[in-house]
């Protein structure tokens, strides 16, 4: 069995300090310790706030829990887990490109990504055509990023 989590970009309240970062890393951390317990694995999906809150605040926390590692490094390494980008209003491939400096390689698994009648609107600001536009995949079948192209 594969268990799915994700944050979402509007979490800036729930990460946003290191007080608040730690407290998030660890209550994450002790949920994290059960899925294995029961046999199951993990697919993280992450949105860029809590991401840049990682790299921000990390090395200002304490990681004994996570064998002195980020927990996004944890997540892969220790508990063989997936971690993938998950975005609504901002670019996968640009969520993904934030791993990097965190230590971890991202799946092929794009999160977030939602299904939209062609020509319907979402957010009241999108107006989807497909799938393939709301994901961001050009014509090469490549998933370039805004910021990180």
């Amino acid at each position: 069995m594969t268990v799915y989590g994700h944050n979402e970009d509007r979490w800036a309240n729930v990460v946003g300090t290191l007080p608040a970062s730690q407290s998030y890393r660890d209550n994450l951390v002790e949920r994290l310790q059960l899925i294995p317990s029961h046999g199951a694995a993990l697919n993280w999906q992450s949105d860029h706030v809590v991401l840049e809150a990682i790299l921000d605040f990390e090395n200002q926390v304490d990681q004994s829990n996570t064998n002195d590692k980020n927990i996004v490094r944890y997540l892969v390494e220790d508990l063989g887990f997936s971690v993938d980008p998950h975005a609504h209003t901002s670019y996968c491939a640009d969520v993904a490109e934030i791993m990097g400096p965190l230590g971890i390689t991202p799946s092929n698994v794009l999160g977030g990504v939602r299904h939209v009648a062609c020509g319907g609107d979402y957010l009241g600001f999108l107006s989807l055509l497909d799938w393939h536009r709301e994901a961001g995949i050009n014509g090469a079948g490549d998933v370039p990023g805004r910021d990180f192209p």
